[in-house]
């Protein structure tokens, strides 16, 4: 993983504009298939990864809105002892955070080698709802690869207990890695979005599953 720069970041950031709080997904329509009771052994085969896919999903969204909460208000200048315990949280995020991504994307796995096993329109269907929800996972993993390169670029720094300053114009120039945290999570912020339509897309394909109670 490449480890985030402090100028990487200030650089990056410095272009954008105020970024507006992330879309907030609708669980709903993905909620639902955890509702529908199996009436056959083909449809228990794709609701049971199914679910849990969206299940992880739509939790790993709201971790990820978790992480940019954190990354705006941790405080990782005031000394050794708040740095290492702000960035003992983050890490402890990041680890919930890809986990989830990865069980997530297997069971989407065994969604796909379920429906093998069916054909035409619901074969269609199947397809693209599995390739929709695999694209959040996929986005949530690399967001929390992202974030491990971040905390990487963490311990490798030394905290500014004079953090305070940069209230003070002619102090802007200096990084510090709270105001780094910052920017980072105006960042991740941003690439929530797409996540947040990958899941939507799943959604209009849920029918496919409700189908399996005759709906």
């Amino acid at each position: 993983m490449a480890i985030f720069s402090a100028a990487a970041l200030s650089l990056a950031v410095a272009a954008l504009p105020a970024v507006a709080p992330a879309p907030v997904p609708s669980p709903q329509p993905l909620k639902e298939i955890g509702r529908v009771r199996a009436v056959t052994a083909f449809c228990k085969s794709i609701l049971t990864p199914a679910a849990s896919a969206v299940e992880l999903a739509l939790d790993n969204t709201a971790r990820l809105e978790v992480v940019v909460v954190s990354l705006r208000s941790l405080d990782f200048d005031g000394n050794v002892l708040v740095k290492f315990r702000s960035t003992k949280e983050l890490t402890r995020q990041f680890v919930a955070l890809r986990k989830a991504a990865v069980d997530g994307q297997r069971e989407v796995d065994r969604l796909r080698e379920a429906a093998k096993a069916a054909t035409g329109e619901q074969a269609g269907e199947l397809k693209q709802f599995g390739d929709a929800l695999a694209g959040a996972l996929f986005r949530q993993r690399k967001l929390a690869d992202n974030l491990g390169s971040f905390i990487a670029f963490l311990d490798a720094s030394e905290p500014d207990p004079n953090a305070f300053l940069e209230m003070l114009p002619f102090f802007k120039e200096r990084l510090r890695l709270t105001s780094q945290a910052r920017d980072a999570a105006d960042q991740f912020a941003e690439r929530i979005a797409p996540v947040v339509e990958d899941e939507d897309r799943a959604a209009a394909h849920v029918t496919v599953f409700t189908a399996c109670r005759g709906e």
